[in-house]
């Protein structure tokens, strides 16, 4: 696997016992025993708190509850919690060998099937259990390496991803806000293969839009101010934050720099949200496991990941500060205001 910028990896353990009306067991060589399904999720070093997470597992636990499973009679959760460690070789090898180890404890628990947030976990999960479904979050899981195609996966994994049109619908959005004939600023960091994808995709959504992109690779947070001072002076008249651990981690410093350069920020990052971006679209992860529980129902009743088309869903939820608005002297438009999920006044 490519050594490049990890997460977190997340399982719980809880047991759990077969009801007469439960969901099928196609899976389980024990026509009595549950399932035994792990997760592994996502996240950064501020999200270590469970508290953090938990809105996501209680919609994952709620949406399997709908399918006829029951908490403490038909599933088993197992989990594990490992930190971000850093993006240095150094600090990857060792991320990656310890999100190695967990998965290999969730195979040795017997578990049926993994739940994966991210496509770091996918991937490792693939390579400790080639045999072990899973079902997976991912910005672009063929770049990833996790599917041949979203059509047909091919191998053992499937899952949920954004809408076909995110790109463009975010484009939209900053064009909205700032109009002009001037470039949108995409920042960019290409040690994230799934970063690589999105950058490609953004640009075919600007080109189809007839919206100029202007490009700078950052790779790190020192060279953020010269990316800033390169956009203000090719005119570029809004920004755009690619995917990358780095970008998320220098959220505070990026929103800074965006109010003191004057060029309006849409972030993926909810720490963008808190430090006061001007927007923030952050994919939906509570949807997002939802969705997760239906693949986790198919597969469990005898469907086959590899040709589990995987679904092209997830909505962002958009959030704007209208401080932020006033810090930038922008004027909101109404039709903008009405798609934002959140207005922070």
């Amino acid at each position: 696997m490519k050594m490049r910028f990890v997460v977190l990896l997340l399982a719980a353990c809880g047991c759990f016992h077969r009801a007469t009306a439960s969901p099928s067991r196609e899976r389980s060589s024990d026509p009595f025993r549950a399932h035994r399904i792990g997760i592994l999720a996502v996240a950064f070093n501020d999200e270590v708190s469970l508290a953090r997470g938990l809105p996501r597992r209680e919609a994952l636990h709620a949406a399997l509850r709908e399918q006829g499973y029951r908490e403490g009679e038909d599933i088993v959760f197992v989990e594990r919690i490992e930190v971000e460690y850093g993006t240095d070789p150094e600090r990857v090898r060792r991320a990656v060998d310890s999100l190695t180890k967990g998965a290999r404890e969730l195979v040795a628990g017997g578990v049926e099937l993994i739940i994966a947030s991210g496509s770091t976990e996918a991937l490792i999960a693939q390579r400790t259990a080639p045999s072990i479904p899973i079902v997976f979050w991912s910005a672009d899981p063929i770049a990833e390496g996790v599917v041949a195609s979203l059509e047909r996966p091919g191998g053992s994994a499937t899952g949920v991803v954004p809408r076909p049109d995110a790109r463009g619908e975010l484009l939209r959005l900053l064009d909205a806000l700032a109009p002009g004939d001037g470039p949108i600023a995409y920042l960019f960091n290409s040690t994230y293969p799934a970063g690589v994808g999105t950058l490609e995709q953004t640009r075919r959504a600007a080109s189809s839009l007839g919206v100029q992109l202007e490009v700078e690779e950052v790779r790190d947070a020192s060279a953020l101010e010269a990316a800033f001072a390169t956009f203000k002076t090719r005119g570029a008249r809004a920004l755009l934050v690619g995917n990358h651990g780095l970008f998320r981690r220098e959220s505070g410093r990026i929103v800074e720099l965006s109010i003191r350069y004057r060029l309006p920020l849409l972030s993926p990052y909810p720490e963008a949200r808190d430090a006061g971006a001007l927007v923030s679209c952050v994919p939906d992860f509570v949807f997002w496991s939802r969705r997760a529980a239906v693949f986790v129902d198919l597969i469990l009743k005898g469907a086959q990941p590899a040709v589990l088309a995987v679904e092209q869903s997830v909505p962002h939820s958009c959030t704007l500060n209208l401080v932020t608005a006033a810090a930038l002297q922008m004027e909101i438009p109404e039709a903008v205001l009405r798609r934002m999920d959140r207005v922070i006044r």
